[in-house]
């Protein structure tokens, strides 16, 4: 999967955030935005981006839940959550309003077709404005295994995801599938199967890092 690098100048101010070839303009869709992932890590580590300069200004975030609440009901609870993560040691107000500012919600159940196309509606209305070339995806799967193949089946199904031969193509449409990619080889190789099935591997990032978890937690005994 490639993704853009960034970098960001120190003597930057608020509001000045990294443009042009730096870095793409891209709505990151998250998947199970409501669970534990989203609030301790995941919405730390896209607000510190934030705290850093390092999203574009025209970036976009949407938070995909199985709760039927209304917008101003989701950042509120994702406020919450950075008030008490072990991440972020204050929350500035000013970066908060420009980040929350971005911020969508979507909800359903990810195993029907339905909840996808609430994101679809969504994301059209986001890029509505946007010229076709920066209606870049990334969508992050912080949701149960059980749901994957479903998920990245409904993804290409709904046309959230259209699989792609060439890397360099814009718009992309890339997705994270967070661990654990599969529970053994059989597994993994059977869900391989499906998310090659509907991706080309340049749009596919894979997490999971605890194959080799007992190993490494068994180091002393091995000696």
């Amino acid at each position: 999967m490639t993704m853009p690098r960034v970098q960001a100048s120190p003597m930057q101010s608020f509001g000045e955030h990294v443009t042009g070839d730096s870095v793409e303009r891209s709505t990151v869709v998250i998947l199970g935005a409501a669970g534990d992932l989203m609030k301790r890590k995941l919405l730390p580590a896209l607000y510190y981006l934030a705290t850093k300069k390092l999203l574009p200004a025209e970036f976009s975030l949407i938070g995909v839940g199985r709760d039927a609440i209304d917008e101003k009901a989701y950042v509120e609870q994702m406020r919450a959550a950075l008030e008490t993560s072990d991440e972020i040691k204050s929350v500035n107000e000013e970066t908060w309003k420009w980040f929350s500012s971005r911020i969508r919600y979507a909800y359903g159940d990810l195993g029907k077709e339905d909840a996808y196309k609430s994101i679809k509606r969504c994301l059209e209305e986001i890029e509505a404005s946007l010229p076709p070339e920066k209606r870049n995806r990334i969508f992050y799967l912080a949701i149960p295994p059980s749901v994957f193949e479903t998920s990245i089946e409904h993804l290409s199904g709904t046309g959230l995801t259209p699989k792609t031969s060439d890397a360099n193509a814009r718009p992309f449409s890339r997705v994270v599938i967070e661990k654990p990619f599969g529970r053994s080889l059989e597994t993994a190789k059977a869900l391989n199967c499906v998310v090659l099935d509907k991706l080309a591997e340049h749009q596919v990032y894979r997490i999971d890092h605890y194959l080799g978890k007992e190993s490494v937690q068994n180091i002393l005994v091995f000696r």
